[in-house]
Order: structure tokens, then sequence, then C-alpha cells
């Protein structure tokens, strides 16, 4: 009898494209950008072999310049120069004896908080300021971000670490920067950056980015835009000066410097021909108010001092619960960030205190479960204070960002009907209020400022006809930098839509 034997059933394995098109479905499938260009791209420029140089974005925004029909220029032949001061030595000094200094980061700030360096000892200390209508660019780290130099940016020494653009005087700078500004500006801007570890660019990168030249009506009109922009900026920090100076007034406080904190005498020593040095700075602290920390910074007297001050004040003071509905900061949450159609802008805690959000992120709903998305909505009203990493530095929440997300290392502060957010705003943004956050950090690697030590900082409870005048002064500042935010982003946005839409020679009408 001869041997069957049962045929094993052949499997059909599918083709490629019909298991892309399975994973794809699954989400196990995320597509690779692929960008293809001419090989003689390679031999223009820099000789540049780094993917990003002709990544999808970049090609696209070449297209858009180069397809708009206007005239094209470089920022070399618009400018007068381009650059950044050499390097020098900081040595740093007190208030009364330095020069107010910036950072590549300070000068994205609405208001910057700055260094002093000495004024005696610094080199070429006037090439560290700019003048109004120049276009400061960042140079390292965080590279290509543009701002353009109004009055309150001028008063500053501003760091190496960023590129001088100064234009011709038959060039509107309001424009040549809300190109650079520009979704278009940027790109090409940030596709010269170098480096592995921090990224950097030069004046030179800067100099051969090509600038449609639309017609000088509309330049005109961009300009005066941006101007009136920064303008409206310069009235925002304005009005926060005059409330702190009205706050300190109304208060009975003295301006509090270093100069007040009572440290140890140092103890005597014979004298010697050799060079001396500083005395460190000593104090005691009673056992009983150990307030079970261990950590120097926690009983440093600057913030003892800052309450000791407070309570000679006019009013007097409580913690800032009594002066709030909730103080708290949401859980974390899954990292998913997405592009801007698919997601909700989130503010992390560096975009709370610069002029608008420089590389604001996009987030899934997917990222939020428990709580839900909507646990992570910040309020007009609220204070924002961030939480870790760089503490203690606040914003008020306006009509611009109401309803936004804010990321869970920001902390959140309800005030109650009965407080004037303003005030409250004012107070933390003044050295009592940042003393006492700093003296609250906890963590050995990152600061952290817990809702619970925030809570117990001091506040003067003023009457609510003073928290009104100081309060409101705070509210028309934040609302001047939603105005001047919108007219920005309209000039900006009316200048991409000329260079996507442009036909300066349209067909004649028959």
């Amino acid at each position: 009898m001869a041997n069957v034997q049962t045929a094993i059933p052949f499997k059909v394995v599918p083709a490629r494209e019909e298991r892309r098109q399975q994973f794809a479905k699954e989400g196990w499938w995320y597509p690779v950008p692929i960008t293809k260009f001419s090989s003689n791209w390679l031999y223009k420029g820099e000789h540049r072999l780094d993917a990003g140089y002709y990544a999808d974005d970049v090609i696209a925004a070449l297209h858009t310049v180069n397809d708009c029909r206007f005239p094209l220029s470089e920022v070399e032949y618009m400018t007068e120069s381009i650059f950044y001061p050499t390097r020098f030595k900081r040595i740093w000094a007190s208030r009364d004896q330095g020069v107010p200094f910036i950072g590549g980061t300070e000068i994205l700030h609405l208001r910057p908080d700055p260094k002093f360096i000495s004024a005696s000892q610094t080199v070429n200390l006037s090439s560290l300021f700019v003048e109004e209508g120049y276009i400061l660019i960042t140079r390292s780290g965080s590279t290509g971000r543009a701002v353009f130099a109004n009055k309150t940016i001028t008063s500053y020494a501003i760091s190496e670490h960023v590129i001088r653009v100064v234009p011709l005087s038959d060039t509107l700078p309001g424009y040549l920067y809300a190109f650079l500004a520009s979704t278009i500006g940027q790109t090409l801007i940030n596709r010269n950056t170098f480096g592995s570890t921090v990224p950097e660019i030069e004046p030179h990168h800067i100099a051969s980015i090509p600038v449609p030249i639309v017609p000088e009506p509309v330049q005109q009109a961009i300009h005066n835009e941006v101007v009136k922009a920064y303008a409206i900026r310069d009235e925002a920090n304005d009005l926060l000066d005059e409330a702190d100076e009205k706050l300190h007034r109304e208060l009975g406080l003295p301006r509090f410097d270093e100069s007040l904190v009572k440290y140890l005498p140092p103890p005597p020593c014979p004298k010697t021909n050799r060079p001396g040095i500083s005395h460190p700075r000593a104090f005691t602290v009673r056992a009983s108010e150990l307030s079970e920390r261990l950590d120097s910074s926690y009983h440093v007297p600057a913030a003892r001092t800052a309450v000791e001050l407070l309570q000679k004040g006019k009013y007097a003071s409580v913690q800032l619960e009594n002066l709030t509905e909730d103080i708290f900061m949401p859980p974390t949450y899954k990292r998913i960030y997405v592009s801007r159609q698919h997601g909700e802008p989130i503010l992390s805690g560096s975009n709370l205190f610069q002029i608008h959000p420089y590389d604001l992120q996009f987030i899934s709903p997917k990222a939020f479960k428990r709580p839900s998305v909507e646990a992570y909505r910040v309020i007009t009203g609220w204070v924002l204070v961030t939480g870790r990493g760089t503490t203690g530095k606040a914003v008020l929440v306006s009509n611009g960002w109401h309803g936004w997300l804010a990321s869970h290392n920001i902390l959140r502060i309800v005030p109650k009907l009965a407080t004037n957010p303003g005030y409250l705003l004012s107070f933390l943004l003044s050295r009592y209020g940042t003393v006492q956050m700093e003296a609250k950090n906890i963590g050995s690697v990152v600061d952290v400022l817990t809702p619970e030590d925030l809570a117990t900082i001091w506040v003067p409870n003023a009457p609510n006809d003073i928290q009104s005048a100081i309060g409101e002064l705070v509210v028309s500042a934040f609302e001047k930098k939603d105005e001047a935010n919108a007219i920005e982003e309209a000039a900006i946005r009316r200048l991409e839509t000329a260079l996507q839409k442009s036909d300066p020679y349209p067909p004649p009408k028959t």
C-alpha cells in the first residue's frame, strides 16, 4: 500500500506594502520623512552633510522664498553689520557698583531679571549695549530666536552669545525683524546650526539668508506694527515699575537688598602684608527655628530679614494660604508631544516669563487620562509660579492664556474673591516675595518649590482699595502684553500670507 503524505498548507506571506498598512492600522508603523534634493546642493554654501540642512521644512521655506516672485535680497545687503562682542571675563558686582547684565535667554523675557557686572573692570563695556531698532538673535543653545530691541532692552549690557543685526538707514528694521521671526525666517536661520552638544550659529549664517522685498507700503505697514508692539511692551514694563513703586510706598516698606541682612561681624585679625580674603557671611539659628530643616539655604537670614521688615510695615502680614482658595500643582502626565494640528499648546515653566512663548510645544489629548486634561487648564486671574528647576518666577494668567494648558511643573495660585490677583503678583515679584520663595526650595540637584511651602509665604494683608490700586496696574500690564503679541503675530502672518500668495504681476482685467 502506497504511503500517502498529508500536504502541509502553504502560508501566504503578506507583501511588504500589506504589512506596512497592517502595522500602520495597529499604530506600530510611523513613516520616516524622506527628502529628495539635487546633488549640486551638497556643493553650495558650507558643503553640509547633516540631514537637517536639507529637511522638508527647509526645502519648503526655500521654495516659498524663491517662488514668491518678489525681488530677493540677502540680510548682508540690508545691514550695516552683523556681529557679536568678543568674549570677556565676567566680574560680578553689587547692584550699586555694577551694570545690569542679561544673557541670551533673558533677552526673550518681557521683564528681564539682570545680574550685575563690574562697571570699572569689564573690558569694552560699551560694546555690550545695543540701540533701539537693532535685531538681536540668540546664537548659542536655543539658537535663532529673534528680538527687536526696544527701550527696555537698551538699558542692559547683553551677552556675547547674542548676535547683533544693525539695519541700514534705508532698511525698515521692523520688516526685517518680522521676516526673521516668521516661520520661514526661523527655519532658514536654524538650518545653519552646528555643534553636536550645544547648537550654535555665526553671523555669516544670518548674512546669507535670502529676504523677499515686498512692495514698500506693505513693508512700511509691517514695520509700523512691529514697532508699535514693542512700544506697547515698554508700556507694560512701565506699568509694572509703577506698581512696584506703589507697592513699597503704600505698604511702608524700604527697598530690600543685601545691605539690610544682618550677618555675624568678621572676627578681628592682625594686619599683614599678605592679600586679604573676603570673610564668609555667617549667621546663627536657634534650635527652635530649625523646622526640621538642616539645609543652610533655608535659614539664610535674607528671608528672616524680609519677614521682620514686613512686620514693621503698615499692614499686618498673613500667610499666603489665607489669601487664596487653593494652591496646587497637578500630577505628572505622559509627554506625548505632537505637531500643532494634532494637539493643544502647553506652557512650560520657561514660557511663563517670555515676551511670547518661544519653542511652544503641543501635546496630544491622549497624554491625559487620570486626571483629565481639564485639570491642567489655567484660568484668567490665577497666578502661576514655576515650581521646578528655576523656581519662584511668577506671572498672571491674562485673557490671552485663559483655557491654555500648563505643565505640571507650574504651581497654580487661585486667589480669593477679596484678594486682587495683580496685587498678589506684584508682591511675589518683589524681593520680599522672591527671597522667601528662594528659602523654601528643596532638592539637591533640581530645586523644587512645593505648594505646602509656597502657602507659608508671608504677604501684607492690605485693604481692598490699596490692593486694587496696585493690582489694576499689573492687570493692565498683562493686557498690554496680550495686545502687543496680537499685533506682532498679525504682522508676521500678513508677511507670510503675502509670500505664499504673492502675485506682483497679476493678469490684466478683461
